[in-house]
């Protein structure tokens, strides 16, 4: 009986045609190009449908998230009293021809297409609104470390964001054009990209990542887990050249959409990029994780809100959406250090309110998984 299920296990690695070897060569990006893309194909044409989709019609799967203002009940009342949603498509929208850079070479990606709508697109919902899709293109961990995915935090964050600009929409559409985000560790960028299709008036997409010439920036970042200097060129390729897919009049080159490698343990880096960009609202997902990290993320904040000169335009609001995990030991620290900061500046306030960001079952009568996240907002009114 052992020889037999020996006999199975060969066969079936066989049939898959990823060896042990090459499952690790194919997570670090060490396999030969064209050996890699074979192993993607031949895994992406058997890959199973994802826990919680759908079809809808002939090989197109949806998922639907909800994001609720408050903790989501399973009252009907309750489920269908959300802010905005979010619908991952599968197979995602991939560009073509499929694009081929040194993040293609050396690491495995992964593409990922959401469709978002706020709880008022959705109510008039009609044959030309198809709400904002965008397509995001995901490394490995061996690239991007804890920044190689869209995590929760990003697309409740992103949902929100959608539902914010829509009301600019709604009430002044000129208002949105004097928008400027900054975005803290953007990690895909997904935020940034909404931003972008929401069209404010500018986006900067920051994070942090090895020098490219494989030194690390501080002696600290030997023994924690920062990108590859390839994870900044991905950010780019999603946030400034749209994941590859550049719509006719909708050019990131037209509006004043970057990215930016950002060090919050660096303040001169961190005004540098006030000064240059000006940001007047920033906005951040799961960026709590290190304790070490706590306080100079902490200062970060308070330096892009500080007034400066008088002809300095500096942010006026901060939005995080943070992950309330217990494994997040820092967030503890990081709350009280964002009292402290608040009530050091006069005209300055917080307010902090737990959200849910739901995954739908297929009826959208229930919640098949609930994310608890906290919404931190830091204002500048004085």
């Amino acid at each position: 009986m052992n020889c037999i299920h020996v006999c199975l296990s060969l066969l079936l690695l066989h049939t898959q045609a990823v060896s042990f070897g090459q499952s690790f060569q194919l997570l670090t990006g060490k396999l030969p190009h064209s050996t890699r893309n074979n192993l993607l194909l031949c895994n992406h044409n058997r890959r199973l449908r994802p826990a919680g989709f759908y079809s809808i019609q002939s090989k197109l799967f949806i998922s639907e998230y909800r994001l609720y203002d408050a903790h989501a009940s399973d009252e009907m009342q309750s489920i269908h009293n959300y802010s905005a949603s979010c619908q991952q498509i599968y197979p995602a929208i991939q560009p073509e021809p499929i694009v081929s850079d040194q993040v293609e070479e050396w690491y495995p990606t992964q593409y990922r297409t959401y469709r978002f709508f706020s709880q008022h697109g959705r109510e008039n919902d009609d044959e030309n609104n198809q709400g904002t899709t965008i397509t995001i293109r995901q490394t490995s961990f061996g690239c991007g470390k804890l920044g190689f995915e869209v995590w929760k935090c990003a697309l409740a964050l992103s949902c929100y964001l959608i539902r914010l600009f829509d009301n600019f929409h709604n009430n002044n559409e000129s208002d949105i054009k004097s928008v400027r985000v900054l975005e803290l560790g953007a990690g895909c960028g997904l935020p940034s990209c909404v931003c972008r299709e929401m069209g404010v008036g500018g986006v900067l997409a920051t994070d942090y990542w090895e020098e490219q010439s494989g030194d690390f920036g501080r002696p600290m970042d030997k023994e924690r887990l920062v990108p590859h200097w390839l994870f900044g060129v991905n950010l780019d390729f999603n946030v400034v050249q749209s994941a590859g897919i550049m719509r006719e009049g909708n050019s990131s080159a037209q509006r004043s959409v970057s990215s930016r490698k950002l060090d919050w343990h660096n303040e001169v880096d961190v005004l540098e990029a006030k000064a240059l960009f000006e940001p007047n609202l920033i906005i951040a997902s799961d960026v709590v994780y290190y304790v070490e990290d706590v306080p100079p993320l902490v200062r970060a904040l308070e330096l892009l809100l500080e007034h400066g000169s008088s002809n300095d335009r500096t942010a006026r609001e901060v939005i995080l959406f943070l992950s309330v995990y217990t494994e997040r030991i820092g967030l503890k620290e990081f709350r009280d250090m964002v009292k402290k900061m608040v009530n050091a500046h006069p005209g300055w306030d917080s307010s902090e309110q737990e959200v849910d960001f739901c995954l739908m079952t297929k009826e959208l009568d229930s919640f098949e998984e609930k994310y608890r996240i906290l919404k931190l907002t830091i204002k500048n009114e004085s």
